[in-house]
């Protein structure tokens, strides 16, 4: 997999975490600290800096990017089984898609039930993450802008695209984008072993849309195939218990349902880490503290890199 290039960071979130994110890349070593998912094809690094943490992500290929547009299901799915190779005592036996509870493993001992909830920083009790659905279109773009570029019959190229953390992208405006970056793109693409860097004061930057900070487009040589990704930056928040055990409530309501299909119970909630709306992590005493539920047991899964941690369980 390859490395992410010093200096190739650039904020999606705010702009005080970009210039601390860029400011640690380039204080830092070569070998930069790194995660990988998916076959080696998302990479990240978790940065320290004088106002703590910055984590950036880079999405390098733009196979990756239908992950975001999978049904709801098939990321519970792709979450369960990325715990199932994580957690060595997982229940054997065929996973069964359900409603209600989301998957059930049918054992010697009887059917386990598992709940799978996705966890978002900045997300509403009763609105959602809006910062995901963000990224979700964000994500859309950069699809549909890199398909549009390969019709025109212009080189491969591979294009490094930064978002403005000061706009929001509508649907229709989105469909917009998809035809000017692939446009720019296509007009701005350098000689082979070139690169064009189009970001103010750079380049023909007054061609950027309001929407995108910086687009770097680069050719390496004649054999390569397109690469179109993008890069984000923002502080690692901290999860607290009550913010968990908000969580943990909103899935208890709904046990009488799973107790009546299922002998066990089990709660697991993931932190995906591949997205800035999913940069966060446990606080100390949210490992320590014991969650008021009746599922049988609790787990929380940072999928990026493959952890988890068995919460404890109190009495309702």
């Amino acid at each position: 997999m390859p490395r992410i290039p010093r200096g190739e960071f650039a904020g999606y979130c705010s702009p005080k975490p970009a210039v601390l994110a860029e400011d640690a890349a380039q204080r830092s070593s070569h070998s930069l600290p790194r995660w990988d998912q998916g076959g080696g094809r998302w990479c990240g690094i978790s940065l320290p800096t004088g106002a703590g943490f910055v984590r950036v992500s880079a999405q390098r290929e733009i196979d990756d990017l239908t992950m975001a547009e999978r049904s709801k299901k098939s990321r519970e799915r792709a979450h369960l089984e990325a715990f199932t190779r994580a957690y060595s005592t997982f229940p054997s036996g065929a996973i069964r898609e359900t409603e209600e509870p989301d998957f059930v493993v049918q054992t010697s001992a009887g059917a386990v039930g598992l709940e799978v909830r996705e966890f978002h920083w900045d997300e509403k009790p009763q609105g959602g993450s809006s910062l995901r659905a963000q990224e979700a279109i964000q994500q859309r773009v950069v699809k549909g802008a890199a398909a549009l570029y390969e019709c025109t019959g212009s080189p491969p190229v591979d294009v490094s695209l930064a978002w403005s953390p000061h706009h929001s992208l509508m649907g229709r405006r989105a469909t917009e984008l998809q035809a000017l970056v692939a446009d720019l793109v296509a007009q701005n693409c350098p000689a082979v072993g070139g690169w064009v860097n189009v970001q103010y004061p750079d380049g023909p930057w007054r061609c950027l849309p309001a929407e995108i900070l910086r687009v770097r487009i680069a050719r390496l040589d004649e054999s390569m195939r397109n690469h179109w990704n993008f890069q984000r930056a923002d502080f690692e928040r901290t999860i607290s218990p009550d913010r968990l055990q908000g969580i943990i409530d909103q899935k208890n309501t709904k046990l009488p349902t799973y107790r009546g299909k299922c002998c066990e119970v089990w709660l697991l909630i993931v932190l995906d880490g591949l997205y800035p709306s999913s940069f966060a992590d446990l606080n100390a005493d949210a490992l320590q503290h014991e969650f008021k539920t009746g599922f049988d047991r609790l787990f929380f899964f940072r999928n990026f890199d493959g952890s988890y941690a068995q919460l404890r369980r109190g009495n309702r």
